[in-house]
């Protein structure tokens, strides 16, 4: 477990203050395909909890489209781009609701991890972290 871990695993800190952790980590790294798997996991459970307040037709509108980019037969960065203005559309017609917070830290998320995405390695990675994402929303409790 490297030391970014391990001293943030002792230190009792809410929520919040974990998912801005490992965003600021994600922030740090200029692509998605140096992401170690445990960076993944670790990030995908604080989001998938913080976004468990999104219901899941919002997330899965999003979701089914990158699903569909990564079966398309050849990689298009251009079609990666043209994801931040769902992304945008999204979080305008939900930016107002009780679950504004989760819809910011959502854009943010969505926003960081395209920006990040140069080949088809980033975005495979990008794929993998938001699976990771929608799992542990249902495992906790992500309305429907």
């Amino acid at each position: 477990m490297s030391n970014f871990y391990q001293h943030h695993k002792r230190e009792e800190k809410p929520m919040d203050a974990f998912f801005d952790l490992y965003l600021k980590e994600l922030t740090k790294s200029s692509n998605l395909k140096l992401l170690s798997t445990d960076l993944i996991v670790k990030f995908a459970d604080q989001a998938g909890r913080e976004f468990s307040r999104i219901p899941l037709s919002q997330i899965r509108k999003f979701f089914n489209t990158v699903k569909k980019m990564s079966l398309a037969e050849k990689f298009n960065i251009n079609d990666v781009m043209l994801l931040k203005p769902i992304v945008a559309y999204t979080y305008s017609r939900n930016k107002n609701n009780n679950n504004s917070k989760a819809f910011d830290r959502f854009k943010n998320l969505m926003d960081i991890c395209l920006d990040r995405i140069k080949d088809e390695a980033d975005f495979k990675r990008f794929l993998t972290l938001f699976e990771s994402i929608l799992a542990y929303h249902k495992f906790y409790g992500g309305r429907e």
